[in-house]
């Protein structure tokens, strides 16, 4: 099978890969651009206070709302009581 010039090889019905091989000064100077860009640990933002305080607000709140419900579920259960055996003795009688 002939293969037209620019279009890769092909190995029966398998592309073959081409490997290219850089300079050794190119590969050096990638590594260097590669090393000033990854940031070390010591030197990253601390976003997790930030996350923390934001966390435990949050929390917070979900936890005030639950016990406003459950304080207003045991306020309305006498009433509730008191409702349901008036209908009860109006029912009977």
């Amino acid at each position: 099978m002939k293969s037209k010039a620019g279009s890769p090889r092909r190995v029966g019905h398998a592309r073959v890969p081409v490997t290219v091989r850089l300079p050794l000064n190119v590969v050096k100077q990638i590594d260097e651009e590669l090393d000033q860009r990854i940031v070390p640990l010591s030197r990253t933002p601390s976003y997790t206070i930030a996350d923390e305080v934001e966390e435990r607000q949050l929390n917070a709140q979900i936890g005030e709302g639950f016990v406003q419900t459950f304080e207003d579920s045991i306020c309305a259960m006498p009433l509730v009581c008191f409702l349901w055996h008036k209908s009860l003795v109006l029912s009977a009688g």
